[in-house]
Formats: C-alpha cells, sequence, structure tokens
C-alpha cells in the first residue's frame, strides 16, 4: 500500500486529577477500513494515552489516505473484516506512522494539561503469532 498521507480531524483530553504520574499506558485502534473500486485506501483510527493512576488521558483521531492495487486491497479488506487487523506487512508501518504523528502532536496537547508528552520512540514491529516465542503465547518459562 502506498501511503499518501495522514490527517488528524478530532483530539479529546482531561486531566482528571492532580499527583505524581506513575505511568502511561498506550493504544491504537484501527477503528474503520474503507476501500474503494479506484484503489483508494482510508483507515480510521484512535490513538489513546491513558495517564496511570487515573490523572487523565489524551485521545486523538484521525485517518490515514493511501492507495493499492485490487489483490492487496481484497487483502487488506478481508483480513480487517475476519479479524479487525491490517496485515502484518501494512500494519506495521501504518502503526509507527499514527504512533509518531499522534505523540508529537498530542505534545501540544498533554503540556497544556501539565502531562508528560506521550511519546514511545521506539518503533513497533509486529510478528505473527506463530513467530512469537512460547512465553509471549502466555506460556510459563
Amino acid at each position: 500500500m502506498d501511503i499518501n498521507g495522514i490527517t488528524l480531524n478530532g483530539t479529546e483530553a482531561k486531566r482528571t486529577k492532580e499527583g505524581l504520574i506513575a505511568g502511561i499506558d498506550l493504544n491504537i485502534t484501527i477503528d474503520n477500513v474503507d476501500v474503494k473500486s479506484s484503489g483508494d485506501v482510508t483507515i480510521s483510527f484512535t490513538y489513546s494515552a491513558n495517564y496511570r493512576p487515573e490523572i487523565g488521558y489524551l485521545k486523538m483521531s484521525g485517518y490515514i489516505g493511501g492507495k493499492s492495487d485490487k489483490e492487496e486491497s481484497k487483502r487488506i479488506t478481508d483480513e480487517f473484516k475476519k479479524s479487525k487487523h491490517l496485515p502484518l506487512d501494512i500494519s506495521e508501518p501504518l502503526l509507527n506512522m499514527i504512533n509518531a504523528t499522534a505523540g508529537i502532536n498530542g505534545i501540544f496537547v498533554a503540556r497544556a494539561l501539565n502531562l508528560s508528552p506521550p511519546i514511545i520512540p521506539a518503533r513497533i514491529s509486529l510478528v505473527s503469532n506463530e513467530q512469537q516465542p512460547a512465553f509471549a503465547k502466555g506460556a510459563k518459562k
């Protein structure tokens, strides 16, 4: 899939109480995938940062636009309908793009509420369940 760009179209943030932030839980959810017959692909997402222990939150929504051929479009659509996920080879660059864009833009929103920047600098790498080590699948060491 060729990525044309990313757009943030919503944000919501709130500091619910004062106190020290013990950590930040980050989550990226792919909300919807829209593939047109022309090959245009729109992937909607929500990025959320929850500040522990219940100090506050930051949510940003947006979409990524791209283009894919007929075969890849079918693969994207089929996988999302089946599992609400994207194929791994497509997910990794998209999740990294979302993480970088929302994290950097989230600095400005977080700063206004005296929250820590929601930055995770490491790149996200995905592997299929078959490639995960046994301990990552829930087996005991």
